[in-house]
């Protein structure tokens, strides 16, 4: 059994897990980490270095595999795309992709918003300003593990598909994250000129941020703030018109990505019914899920009814001004990277939760997209059939928490 004395030994098993197979890994590092928060397990200071060096071997391992087998595998694909859509506005030209060596031609689109066709940053090297933007989201990533105190969430957030999706593509979502670090921790006024200048630049590039407009309406709304509801929509409605004229009247691209593994979401999820399992598959699932519950009601209506209470007005007010995107992207056909957006929910959901929905947030962060378990493709079989079921029971369990998340969060706030 898992106890203070013997917590190293299994970290270091663990670790050693790392370098044989990836699957193992997770699910010996998820019932670790879940026998820690249900039993309340006290660990030294080593146990917390060595949990903070997982995601370090982790990563370590991952690139010096995926370089070892072929030596042009593609690496911060999006960031690098992104850029040269950007430079191909006012200097047309074609350019090669570091790692893989591939030569491109200007991209026709990139589904990015209205904003992304006037952006002009000069004369910029592609490759060295990836290569730029790159170290400084893993030196953040670093400070961020080195000083949190939460720091099983963290690794757990580090080790996820979502993140692991991210740091490969470097998608330009992670300017987007960085925003919402400082929305949460580090900015006062939400309302302030500045910030709602900042947000409109994010929305009229990446379009889904505009939903962070309808969290600050919706908090002045229930603060009464009249004056501070109509400054937030003097920029939400040129913002909403913008993206219409850009989405519908010019009917520009709006990416839906669809994928057993990579990707999530209800609309993506209809989709893969419709076109690839058909709905009566989907219905069997989702009538296994309501059979488990039903078999296990006490135990649903405990797990229901005891997740979380909060009483800090600081987290109900940053989990009210992002759940509309949230939602939004759960919603949606969306990359699995986008699911850190959820992940940085749950964090302010997590430290007021009790023991065993502290562990379901991490499982559902770990199995919510499969790539890493399944792989890229996905072969059908019992093992694939039982993850995929698994990863998108947590989601809808999830989505299903969501009217509760905004109920006690209202209910705290006010």
């Amino acid at each position: 059994m898992i106890n203070s004395k013997n917590f190293s030994f299994y970290l270091i098993f663990a670790t050693l897990l790392i370098f044989f197979d990836t699957f193992i890994f997770i699910l010996i590092f998820g019932s670790i980490i879940s026998v820690h928060i249900h039993k309340e397990i006290k660990i030294k200071k080593l146990d917390i270095h060595l949990l903070k060096l997982l995601p370090i071997f982790y990563y370590l391992n991952y690139f010096f595999y995926l370089f070892r087998e072929n030596i042009n595998s593609s690496m911060f694909w999006d960031m690098q795309n992104f850029l040269h859509y950007i430079k191909c506005n006012f200097n047309y030209e074609s350019y090669s992709y570091f790692f893989d060596n591939t030569l491109k031609s200007c991209p026709e689109t990139i589904g990015y918003g209205p904003l992304t066709e006037y952006i002009n940053l000069g004369n910029f090297d592609i490759r060295n300003l990836t290569f730029y933007i790159s170290i400084i989201f893993l030196i953040t990533s670093l400070i961020l593990l080195s000083k949190t105190k939460e720091y099983i969430y963290l690794i757990t957030i580090i080790l996820s598909p979502g993140f692991h999706f991210l740091l490969i593509s470097m998608n330009s979502d992670i300017f987007v994250l960085f925003y919402c670090l400082l929305l949460c921790f580090k900015l006062k006024n939400f309302n302030s000129i500045i910030n709602l200048t900042v947000l409109s630049v994010f929305t009229l590039i990446k379009t889904y941020t505009i939903f962070i407009f309808l969290g600050l309406l919706f908090i002045n709304l229930i603060n009464k703030d009249s004056k501070n509801s109509l400054k937030v929509l003097f920029f939400l409605i040129p913002n909403f018109l913008y993206l219409v004229n850009h989405y519908i009247v010019l009917n520009s691209l709006l990416p839906n990505p669809i994928s057993f593994t990579r990707s999530f979401g209800v609309i993506h999820d209809l989709n893969i019914m419709s076109d690839y399992i058909g709905f009566e598959e989907g219905i069997l699932a989702i009538l296994a899920l309501l059979i488990f519950l039903i078999i296990n009601k006490k135990r649903a209506y405990i797990f229901y009814t005891t997740a979380f209470s909060f009483d800090s007005k600081w987290a109900s007010e940053r989990i009210l001004i992002l759940l509309p995107m949230c939602i939004a992207i759960n919603l949606y056909q969306s990359w699995g990277y986008k699911f850190i957006f959820n992940s940085l929910l749950m964090y302010l959901v997590y430290i007021n939760s009790s023991r065993h929905f502290k562990i379901f947030i991490l499982f559902l962060n770990l199995f919510v997209t499969s790539y890493f378990t399944i792989g890229w493709g996905f072969e059908e079989n019992f093992l694939n059939n039982l993850i995929l079921l698994l990863s998108k029971s947590m989601f809808y369990i999830y989505l299903l928490l969501i009217p509760k998340i905004f109920k006690e969060s209202i209910k705290s706030y006010q």
